[in-house]
């Protein structure tokens, strides 16, 4: 699919191509060491937490368009980085194709009110 495709879904399968680009593209695997370089670099700091500053915006504005507000939107937002920034480091026994098949149960998870 297409960024451009991504973008013009509607917000829970929006939702569900990011999470399987993440997955795909293994699009975490440096996240944490480039944060840990980036803190002792002011300009690069700045750098990298534009980028985060960026996914939270694009996560918030999908959420919301689901009809999530306040803390619930903030807390769904926050997960979803949480979780797929974490999942490769914290789970590296769960295997590509099981991380693949969670994909639909962590989207009605983060998704359900």
């Amino acid at each position: 699919m297409t960024n451009s495709k991504v973008l013009n879904a509607n917000p829970k399968e929006r939702l569900y191509h990011v999470m399987e680009m993440i997955l795909e593209s293994d699009l975490t695997r440096l996240e944490l060491q480039m944060r840990i370089v980036a803190e002792k670099d002011p300009v690069a700091w700045r750098m990298v937490d534009q980028v985060y500053q960026n996914r939270l915006g694009f996560l918030r504005s999908t959420f919301s368009e689901l009809g999530f507000e306040g803390e619930e939107l903030e807390m769904r937002t926050h997960l979803f980085v949480c979780y797929h920034t974490w999942e490769g480091v914290m789970f590296r026994d769960l295997s590509k194709a099981s991380r693949a098949k969670w994909l639909k149960l962590r989207l009605e998870f983060l998704c359900c009110s």
